[in-house]
């Protein structure tokens, strides 16, 4: 199987139900006895290290927000133990710690309709995650018509385009999908500039799956692909940047950069003779183009080394460390990784088995992986705004109890949440981010503790 041992499926994160505390100083059905030694909130639900809000609190307006210490509420009362926190314990019951558990608490669902029920007013909203658009990239020289190594009757281009087609059905409607195959024409041998000797007239641009048949458009234009001679894949590359910069996408966007070798032609396809670039040092050129991407267009790029990247056709190469460097570089590696040896920073399918299975299951994780963990703020009713030191989430995986995530300072993190500070989304941390990822049933709830526009009366 593929050296990356992260399997995830396409994720789509459900509805956000999303409660306001009003900051009002009226009796409201939830009021209790005010706790001592946290911060007042009005309204909402105290939750901290004892049912009488003692402890020491984080900042918080009236409603619902995490503290490992204890938060007082005229309004409050209701207690989650967060002793635990910091801890990594089993939580799914397999056996297993669970990461997560040290920056989490677990709730019942009864904890959960308590929260739903302890503000003044509620309401709810969908998610908004950032859209990825994603532009494949995809090696269709005439090498991609080797059969792969399990054999089976067909090419490695038609395991590969078969495989894309499938990818490309897993994709939510709202995701920006683009193509482009290289050389995917008959080069004349002349350089010149990149349609010299990429088919970029026959690009697919990004454009959500969902508009104006665009699914329908990907799948035909990969059927209509046709292998040919040399491999320009600086100049396919820089296509697909092109394509990025001249779209309006606000989304994430990503490269998803696949070949099974060496590049035979130099930017602006020189020099025209596909044979003449089989030299060892005709790939820093790529890598470098990926690096920039990431470093001044904030593209990231996914490589897939296909069979036959272990050893050139004709040089008899090994093409992995270059793909490998390549995958770091954009900002995609695997961790732990290795450039000299297995496991390397890029999907490698190079290492036996099929090849078939082993490219759809890539291409799986790769759907997992463009879900989005940035959530855009959904705006409040009317009358109302976003108190940004009020916000709680809550995760429900598929395979734990539903889970309070803790709420980090640091956008290093690992495990929990945080708040952009520029941008003022909700991210998670990274591990957290993977884990949800992997679960296609996982589902997350945002509690938001809103104050009035209205002055008090």
């Amino acid at each position: 199987m593929a050296r990356r041992t992260v399997m995830m499926a396409a994720a789509t994160l459900a509805v956000l139900a999303v409660a306001a505390n009003c900051t009002n100083d009226s009796e409201g059905p939830h009021q209790v006895s005010t706790g001592a030694g946290g911060t007042v909130g009005v309204g909402g639900a105290g939750i901290g290290g004892a049912p009488d809000g003692s402890g020491g609190a984080l900042p918080g307006s009236g409603g619902i927000t995490l503290t490992t210490g204890g938060v007082t509420g005229t309004g409050g009362g209701f207690f989650i133990d967060t002793s635990g926190i910091g801890q990594v314990v089993d939580i799914s019951g397999d056996g297993v710690p669970d990461p997560v558990s040290a920056a989490s608490v677990i709730l019942s669902e009864a904890q959960i309709a308590e929260l739903d029920n302890a503000a003044c007013t509620g309401w709810s909203a969908e998610p908004e995650p950032r859209v990825a658009s994603i532009m494949m990239v995809v090696d269709a020289s005439s090498s991609m018509d080797a059969a792969p190594p399990e054999g089976g009757g067909r090419t490695k281009w038609e395991v590969t385009r078969d495989a894309l087609i499938e990818a490309v059905n897993l994709l939510e409607d709202d995701v920006e999908l683009g193509l482009l195959a290289y050389p995917n024409k008959r080069i004349a041998g002349t350089a010149g500039d990149a349609s010299m000797c990429v088919a970029v007239d026959a690009m697919v641009p990004t454009v959500p799956l969902g508009v104006d048949n665009h699914r329908q458009v990907i799948i035909d234009a990969l059927n209509d692909v046709e292998t040919n001679q040399c491999t320009p894949t600086h100049d396919a590359y820089n296509a697909a940047i092109e394509n990025f910069r001249n779209s309006t996408t606000n989304g994430e966007k990503y490269i998803l950069l696949m070949t099974d070798g060496q590049p035979t032609l130099y930017q602006g396809c020189e020099p025209g003779n596909c044979n003449a670039a089989e030299t060892p040092d005709s790939e820093q050129p790529v890598i470098d183009a990926v690096a920039a991407a990431w470093t001044n267009d904030d593209i990231k790029t996914f490589v897939l080394g296909c069979p036959g990247s272990e050893a050139h056709s004709v040089t008899g190469l090994d093409n992995r460390w270059w793909l490998s460097q390549a995958a770091e570089v954009g900002q995609t590696a695997a961790q732990p990784c290795s450039h000299t040896a297995e496991p390397y920073c890029h999907f490698d399918m190079t290492t036996g088995g099929s090849f078939a299975e082993e490219l759809q299951a890539v291409l799986a994780t790769i759907v997992g992986q463009v879900v989005s963990c940035d959530y855009n703020l959904p705006p409040p009713p009317p009358g109302e705004n976003i108190d940004t030191n009020a916000i709680n989430f809550i995760l429900r995986p598929s395979t734990t109890p539903p889970l309070l995530l803790v709420r980090m300072q640091d956008p290093s993190c690992t495990q929990g949440w945080y708040l952009d500070p520029t941008t003022q989304k909700v991210r998670l941390c990274s591990d957290t981010c993977e884990m949800i990822q992997a679960d296609s049933l996982a589902r997350t709830n945002l509690y938001f503790g809103c104050d009035s526009l209205v002055p008090l009366q």
